[in-house]
């Protein structure tokens, strides 16, 4: 496919926040400036960490992802 311009990603990786289970809307801001998406909030473990960046890399038209997500522990404290 062709490259797709910064609107274009960040409209495709906000869709992608949306489908993605236990991401609470509003936990992480996407932003994307010359075709390099930041990631930037929060999530609950690595794996969403892991999930959110190979989705903004299978972007067409990114050229970097930079990660600034801080994991946050949900677990209640005992």
């Amino acid at each position: 496919p062709a490259p797709l311009d910064d609107a274009a990603i960040s409209s495709q990786l906000k869709a992608e926040l949306d489908r993605e289970p236990g991401i609470a809307r509003g936990s992480v801001e996407p932003s994307v400036e010359s075709g390099v998406v930041v990631l930037s909030g929060t999530v609950q473990d690595a794996r969403q960490r892991t999930a959110l960046r190979i989705a903004a890399e299978n972007i067409p038209g990114v050229k970097r992802v930079v990660d600034d997500l801080r994991e946050i522990d949900l677990a209640p404290s005992s």
